[in-house]
């Protein structure tokens, strides 16, 4: 969602986002920017995996390991939302909620479930 270009972001954002003041938020900042190109090769952050940190048949709260292009790592929670008729959608954080989201890790927390990386 974050790397959608200006012809897909908004079917992106109403197919993966639940529905909220964070994804209200977002619709309106990324309507003001525009990505029209690729992101250069090696430039985006790679998902390393995540943790669960939480989870009931209705929400799971999850961190996000992410490896950023110039070696760092960080950590970023989210939330998923069940959603009938049968799919988990981001339920991105209110932007009133000033908790920070992101935070900087020097190794990859204990329990990471890693993502399979198809080249």
């Amino acid at each position: 969602m974050s790397l959608a270009p200006d012809s897909e972001w908004a079917q992106v954002g109403a197919v993966l986002l639940a529905p909220g003041p964070g994804r209200d938020a977002w619709q309106i900042n990324r309507s003001q920017m525009s990505i029209t190109t690729a992101v250069p090769t090696g430039k985006a952050p790679t998902l390393l995996g995540y943790t669960v940190d939480h989870y009931t048949t209705a929400r799971a709260d999850l961190r996000l390991v992410t490896r950023e292009y110039d070696g760092s790592m960080d950590t970023t929670t989210a939330a998923m939302v069940w959603s009938p008729p049968g799919r988990w959608l981001l339920l991105l954080a209110d932007p009133a909620d000033r908790t920070p989201t992101k935070a900087a890790i020097t190794s990859p927390p204990a329990g990471l479930i890693p993502f399979a990386h198809t080249t």
